[in-house]
């Protein structure tokens, strides 16, 4: 079937620490317009509308440094203080296979932002949802993408009534400042103020296992099931709840019944893989990744390489076991035909890859750059299965640290 259509607000930080520079090279706000480009080339105009959000705001000009005052405004109207760049549009690319429109606003705006001024996050992200509501269409999946480094240089102002101010809020200081204290406040203030918020409540569930409360968290995310049970997000969320347990079955269990909804919902998909590859099913595995290519209406050219790909890594099953394949999953990193697999250069993918395979020191560093990144997937680093090569290592509770988790989260390693 069509994928369900998307509308995607941008949020870009250009604030004074985004000129400092980026471990990939340039400075974080160069890194972070290359990613927002990447990302950009993944969307399909057919389908998918995408908007502009920037803090510090632009007082009318995207292309000007902003001033170091720049500040958050007083009012709440959506359009009005210079937050929201380009509204919902689907001009920055003619086709799925075309590069991207440099002619479009959203794509020139994007790439002549310049970073300085100050910090209002929580506001910018009332701003985009104040978008997508305005642009209301129950057809299509909304979704807000912030990219920054994670660095607040002003106080947050925002709306402490609104439950949705208080989860775009809680969402930001959970997956990308880490800072769970805070993070639980705000959720615990959006459930306060909507009991039945479902993105609250999915949230809250998620915090509580990143911090170790496993049971909590699955029995918030049943609350969000219950009022919203034919939601593939939702469902999913179950898998990943009853994944961090481990209890893989349950977690095939639930992301099938995603799937099922939604065919083509690649977390769901994802986990699929990640059952397999953790009990050892290699052949499951296999014809798994083969049928999600096809699913996904990959091209005949990378379907190819996939099957020869899995070909080669059933062959080395067959003769070296599944200590072979985990270092056969390390050989397709560098493997020029598997460019396209947008997973092999995420670091902190390298990193699973590289525990499983034993090779740890190349593990840590790759976790220490997502660590630096602060990639929202680490969220679940001390509880998830994935990181279970790395955790008798001492190298593990000292990145814990780092990440500032509770002590009692320590004490829990390999006891969840």
């Amino acid at each position: 079937g069509k994928p369900k259509p998307a509308h995607i607000m941008l949020v870009i930080d250009r604030t004074g620490s985004m000129n400092q520079s980026c471990s990939a090279g340039g400075t974080k706000l160069t890194c972070a317009k290359n990613g927002v480009d990447s990302f950009l080339l993944g969307m399909d105009p057919t389908y998918d509308k995408i908007g502009l959000v920037v803090l510090p705001p632009t007082n009318g000009n995207a292309c000007a440094t902003p001033k170091s005052t720049d500040g958050p405004p007083n009012d709440y109207d959506v359009y009005t203080n210079g937050y929201v760049v380009v509204g919902l549009v689907t001009d920055y690319r003619a086709t799925a296979s075309s590069p991207l429109n440099q002619g479009s606003t959203l794509v020139s705006d994007i790439n002549c932002l310049k970073g300085g001024g100050t910090t209002a996050y929580a506001t910018a992200i009332d701003k985009a949802q104040a978008v997508l509501a305005t642009n209301n269409d129950p057809k299509a999946q909304d979704v807000i993408v912030f990219f920054t480094d994670g660095e607040a240089t002003y106080g947050p102002c925002v709306d402490s009534g609104s439950a949705d101010a208080q989860v775009a809020l809680g969402t930001v200081l959970f997956l990308s400042e880490w800072d769970w204290t805070a993070a639980e406040r705000s959720l615990r203030r959006a459930l306060e103020i909507n009991p039945d918020h479902t993105e609250a409540l999915l949230q809250y569930g998620s915090l509580q296992e990143a911090l170790g409360r496993l049971d909590d968290g699955l029995r918030s995310k049943q609350q969000a099931l219950a009022r919203d049970p034919r939601s593939p997000g939702v469902l999913v969320q179950i898998a990943i709840s009853y994944w961090h347990q481990r209890k893989y079955d349950e977690t095939q269990v639930w992301a099938l019944r995603a799937l099922e909804i939604d065919p083509k919902h690649v977390l769901a998909s994802q986990f699929i893989t990640h059952v397999y590859w953790k009990i050892g099913d290699v052949n499951r595995l296999a014809t798994w990744i083969v049928s999600q290519a096809i699913v996904w209406g990959f091209s005949e050219e990378r379907v190819a390489v996939m099957k020869q790909v899995i070909a080669d890594m059933q062959q080395v099953y067959a003769t070296a076991g599944l200590s072979g394949v985990r270092r056969f999953m390390v050989d397709q990193i560098t493997n020029p035909q598997m460019d396209f697999d947008v997973l092999l250069k995420m670091a902190f993918f390298r990193a699973v890859l590289y525990g499983a395979a034993g090779r740890l020191d190349e593990a840590f560093d790759c976790l220490d750059q997502a660590i630096a990144y602060r990639d929202p997937a680490l969220v679940h680093l001390a509880v998830a299965p994935d990181w279970d090569s790395l955790r008798d290592d001492p190298r593990f509770a000292q990145r814990l640290r780092l990440m500032a988790f509770p002590s009692v989260v320590h004490s829990n390693i390999g006891n969840v």
